[in-house]
């Protein structure tokens, strides 16, 4: 019990100080199966990397298609667009108060 709360509470903080998710996950995960009485290498290639292989094969789809639609609006120059819009909206509201 006290890994998971320690691997929570680690995966925060660093979060928190910018720290990248791809390399704390695993880290944090490894602290829960070292207090856990976990195998370690059992625990990373069966129960973590089945999950992320699992979580990245659902989403897929999703994470492409935000890519492609990304490199779209950016091709186009609409996300430019957008963004100067935007900016002239906020810019408009606070000049109001």
């Amino acid at each position: 019990m006290f890994g998971i709360f320690l691997g929570l509470l680690l995966l925060m903080i660093l979060a928190y100080r910018g720290w990248s998710i791809i390399w704390i996950a695993p880290i944090c995960a490894g602290i829960v199966a070292l207090f856990g009485g976990l195998d370690l290498l059992e625990a990373y290639t069966e129960t973590y990397m089945g999950g992320f292989v699992n979580f990245a094969k659902t989403w897929f789809p999703v994470f492409m298609l935000g890519a492609i639609f990304g490199k779209l609006m950016e091709y186009t120059g609409m996300a430019k667009s957008i963004a100067i819009r935007i900016t002239q909206l906020l810019l408009e509201l606070s000049g109001r108060f």
